[in-house]
């Protein structure tokens, strides 16, 4: 890294997702886990269509802070389609 530079923070999806505000904890929920799963489908769906951009590091997806804060800025993230709330497992 270059003397100056700042290095950029970078998000998980679920990070990326709690920061957007599309991924929240659900109080008294039976299954967590599939609900995190399913609202994280939220954060890949955003990416999909371009809305924000990630990118592979060691295998993982990553977002930086200026491309969630870009989406933020433009109401894109509202854009996403709701969660399912199937209740068959």
């Amino acid at each position: 890294m270059r003397p100056g530079t700042v290095e950029p923070e970078y998000f998980d999806t679920v990070s990326a997702g709690e920061y957007l505000g599309i991924v929240k904890q659900i109080r008294g929920d039976t299954d967590p886990v599939r609900t995190l799963k399913n609202q994280c489908q939220r954060v890949y769906w955003l990416r999909y269509k371009g809305i924000i951009q990630g990118r592979k590091i060691g295998g993982r997806i990553v977002y930086t802070k200026a491309e969630l804060d870009q989406a933020m800025r433009t109401g894109a993230h509202h854009a996403c389609p709701p969660v399912n709330q199937s209740t068959t497992p």
